[in-house]
């Protein structure tokens, strides 16, 4: 019997089925990686611009986000040449499931500011809880979505990667699911502001439409990882690249892109305050103590609000006591 006759097809057979197989599903191009590296790259070095420019050190979570985002993509270089190392396509993998969740934080915080610079009948929560709570929604959603593409991703089973797929998707769907509630939130405000516009709100419109739709692209986004990692690692979507490019990268970069023209920090108070007056039932970051709405304050030509000369009149002055100065928030940044 020819026994390496017998042999040699079989293990010709093995070889080439493991030379085809690759983590990815396809081996990554050159192109469109680095193509997406270096934009990611000029929106982090334009974002940390900005940080250091308005100084609100609240937006440093952009830069890192899409730092991380340039992160994400290093690794399918690696992939490139080798695309069954196990641990780029974990650190790819990994970045780019798990960032977005820092760009929806930053979308949290813009309504959460905003909503409180105003009287409470415009927000749907109390002004002071937006924040919070969907922050602690993003928070639990990275630690899910973090736990589960770290499982499917180091997995050595089918059954292993399964899991951990299934938990990432449960992560994602937090995710989308605050970022529906935010929506609804958003939308509210926008309705309630247009139909009875507080004096000031035309200095933050611009921020409004450009956390809105920078807002849409992460969920569009989300609702794309929902769908692929339901089909699985090996499934029809997570196995095209092309796939990535169209429906995570380009939304995300995009997102990204928006904050950089119409950059929170331009137009969100420098010094702010969450304080909140139940009495009036209205925001009170504009002077502690006072009695002035919101509405009261106008804003004049250098982006900043002043109070009217008519409402200065009719503060008490007393001649023997200068009165204590209790403006402790300004409420624009210029």
């Amino acid at each position: 019997m020819n026994v390496t006759g017998v042999a040699w097809p079989a293990l010709t057979n093995f070889l080439e089925d493991e030379a085809d197989y690759n983590l990815y599903g396809y081996v990554p191009n050159y192109g469109p990686n680095i193509l997406f590296l270096v934009l990611f790259a000029l929106t982090t070095i334009a974002h940390f611009g900005q940080v250091l420019y308005y100084r609100q050190w609240w937006m440093l979570v952009m830069p890192v986000g899409t730092l991380a985002e340039v992160g994400g993509y290093i690794p399918r270089f690696i992939g490139h040449d080798n695309p069954r190392k196990r641990d780029p396509y974990v650190a790819t993998m990994a970045l780019l499931i798990i960032t977005p969740c820092l760009f929806a934080a930053v979308h949290f915080t813009v309504l959460g500011r905003i909503c409180t610079l105003f009287p409470r009948k415009y927000s749907l929560v109390p002004p002071v809880m937006v924040m919070p709570f969907f922050v602690s929604v993003d928070i639990i959603s990275l630690i899910v979505q973090g736990v589960g593409a770290g499982s499917a991703g180091s997995a050595d089973t089918e059954d292993d990667a399964a899991s951990g797929s299934h938990v990432t998707v449960g992560g994602v769907a937090v995710q989308l699911t605050g970022y529906i509630v935010f929506m609804l939130s958003f939308l509210i405000f926008a309705e309630r502001i247009r139909r009875d516009p507080p004096t000031g709100i035309a200095h933050y419109k611009p921020l409004l439409m450009a956390t809105f739709f920078s807002s849409l692209c992460i969920i569009l986004r989300s609702i794309y990882r929902v769908i692929e990692m339901a089909t699985g690692w090996t499934g029809s979507i997570a196995t095209k690249e092309w796939c990535l490019f169209s429906f995570d990268a380009s939304l995300v970069l995009i997102a990204c892109v928006i904050l950089n023209f119409w950059n929170p920090a331009r137009y969100l108070p420098k010094h702010f305050s969450w304080k909140y007056n139940p009495e009036k039932d209205v925001n009170s970051p504009f002077y502690k103590g006072s009695r002035e709405n919101p509405e009261d304050v106008e804003a004049n030509g250098e982006g900043a609000l002043s109070t009217s000369e008519k409402d200065k009149e009719k503060v008490p002055q007393n001649p023997e006591h200068e009165p204590e100065e209790k403006f402790i928030d300004a409420p624009l940044a210029k």
